[in-house]
């Protein structure tokens, strides 16, 4: 079964954010994400969803995503 490319760009986004390639208190922008894994913003957005249930991001308005430590 064919991944999707949201799944695909999760793999790679919570890898890089397990693996300290995004350092804890980073702040991420859709903009910079989608060209660091050369996709639209809209994968990202639905991405960044995931990420934030998981505890893995913290979303600011006016501020931005951030990556969170890893306990």
């Amino acid at each position: 079964m064919a991944r999707t490319l949201t799944e695909a760009v999760y793999d790679r986004l919570r890898d890089d954010i397990i693996n300290l390639r995004l350092a804890p208190g980073e702040k991420v922008s859709e903009e910079r994400l989608a060209r660091r894994y050369e996709v639209s913003r809209a994968p990202i957005r639905d991405v960044v969803q995931r990420l934030l249930q998981e505890e893995l991001v913290l979303v600011k308005p006016q501020v931005g995503t951030i990556i969170m430590p890893i306990s």
